[in-house]
């Protein structure tokens, strides 16, 4: 029987969003960003709630509330310090370059001290959508896209070390090669590292379409090669159709699961949120569960339990 044991709520008639929630043994760690009503500025926080009241421990703030800064994922590391990453039009952490720069940043799970930030960018829209910590190599993975042109737009992943220096950051393999020179609109929005090999599953969309795919990524180069890489449809460079891979679980014990949505076969205009369970070694898939209530149905976040039951948002 469910039984409500707490709620936290807080804001102040500004718009407010939670992106992440994440748990340790001692603390919850939310993370969110918080729209100012009087201007177009967005600034970002990271709070520590105890588990056992729902109240505040601490919070830090990322911003100077001038401009928009947007988090958009965290990770843990084993010491139970937070990474953050994400958006921002301003100058964070070093002078911007374009219209969006990806940064990260790491505080102290101890008492939400700022430990450093770093940031870069092009001169055009660069995202970041995805952090994971990689324990093997003491450093964060963080995943997204770079716009070259108006029209082009490519997957990207960068390496950030302990320290917050930048090791490398890489272009992808296309999500669509059959796409090439007809406009690229690429974006990895999750992604996770097997444990088994270290490599990375990646998933988000290229043109019209859901892709999943499993990448060998040199750790001190960056150097990227295809492992395998799946579409979710033939209809991939269809521009009206909405497909994407959202979140991917599952941290990867021989298999994916990976959360999205895509637009109904016989009903473009029909949104069915869809959970699907890969082989991690081959990317066969194993099983598809598909949630047609309604006339829209989205899914954006899954998690998968010891015992192996999934729950899905």
């Amino acid at each position: 029987q469910t039984k409500m044991h707490w709620t936290s709520q807080w804001g102040s008639g500004n718009s407010i969003q939670v992106v992440n929630v994440g748990i340790d043994s001692k603390q919850i760690i939310v993370v969110g960003h918080v729209g100012e009503a009087s201007s177009n500025a967005v600034y970002s926080f990271v709070k520590s709630i105890d588990p056992s009241t729902g109240e505040t421990v601490w919070e830090s703030k990322i911003g100077s509330g001038v401009t928009p800064d947007w988090v958009l994922s965290s990770a843990f590391d084993g010491a139970g310090d937070i990474y953050v990453t994400g958006n921002t039009k301003g100058s964070l952490y070093t002078k911007n370059e374009g219209s969006n720069d990806i940064f990260v940043a790491k505080f102290s799970g101890a008492n939400g001290a700022f430990s450093w930030g770093f940031q870069m960018g092009t001169f055009l829209e660069d995202s970041s959508n995805s952090i994971v910590f990689d324990p093997f190599s003491n450093s964060v993975m963080t995943c997204g896209s770079s716009r070259k042109s108006n029209h082009d737009q490519y997957a990207t992943c960068s390496k950030v070390d302990s320290q917050g220096n930048l090791v490398w950051t890489v272009e992808l393999p296309s999500l669509d090669p059959s796409n090439v020179g007809q406009g690229i609109h690429e974006e990895i929005l999750s992604h996770g590292l097997d444990r088994a090999s270290g490599d990375v599953i990646a998933g988000g969309y290229a043109k019209g379409t859901w892709v999943l795919l499993r990448l060998k990524i040199n750790e001190i180069s960056g150097e990227t090669s295809l492992v395998w890489r799946l579409y979710g449809s033939n209809q991939i460079g269809a521009i009206t159709t909405l497909k994407t891979v959202r979140t991917i679980s599952g941290a990867l014990e021989g298999f994916v699961i990976a959360g999205g949505y895509e637009s109904s076969a016989l009903d473009g205009r029909k949104i069915v949120a869809f959970v699907r369970k890969f082989d991690v070694e081959s990317g066969e898939l194993n099983w598809a569960y598909l949630l047609e209530e309604g006339d829209k149905s989205y899914l954006n976040d899954i998690s998968v339990a010891d015992d192996g039951r999934i729950f899905a948002c």
